[in-house]
């Protein structure tokens, strides 16, 4: 089993553990460490493992109650991807829905644009709101 100081976790390459290392570990996602005489936190390989996967849950667009959830279910033996798919599918209905939410704004955007290129945009001030 090998510990890593968390300081030496900063230089791993696409991983940080700060300041989500503290605050995951105040919500589930990580066991608290165990510290050095000097205050650094020691994380087990494992942890550093652990840390990756939230990482890639978080960028599949689970919430951080979502990956506790994984995490626990994991933990404690329950984890399959039979079990675990709904995750996706309710991850992936919020995609497309923020997808579409976005498709129409930048229809709007677009539509407003056009408006302001003609001179029309409502944006601009008129002389009358300049008196106000």
């Amino acid at each position: 089993m090998g510990l890593a100081l968390s300081h030496v976790l900063l230089a791993c390459p696409g991983l940080d553990v700060r300041p989500t290392g503290q605050d995951h570990g105040r919500r589930g996602v990580l066991p608290a460490p165990p510290r050095t005489s000097a205050g650094y936190r020691l994380y087990d390989v494992s942890i550093v493992e652990r840390i990756q996967l939230a990482r890639r849950l978080q960028s599949l667009g689970l919430t951080l109650d979502e990956i506790v959830a994984a995490l626990h279910d994991r933990d404690e033996g329950h984890a399959s991807c039979e079990t675990q798919r709904w995750r996706l599918e309710v991850a992936l209905d919020r995609i497309e829905t923020r997808i579409a939410e976005l498709t129409r704004l930048r229809g709007e955007v677009r539509e407003t644009l056009a408006a302001c290129m003609a001179g029309m945009c409502g944006l601009a001030a008129t002389p009358g709101d300049m008196a106000e």
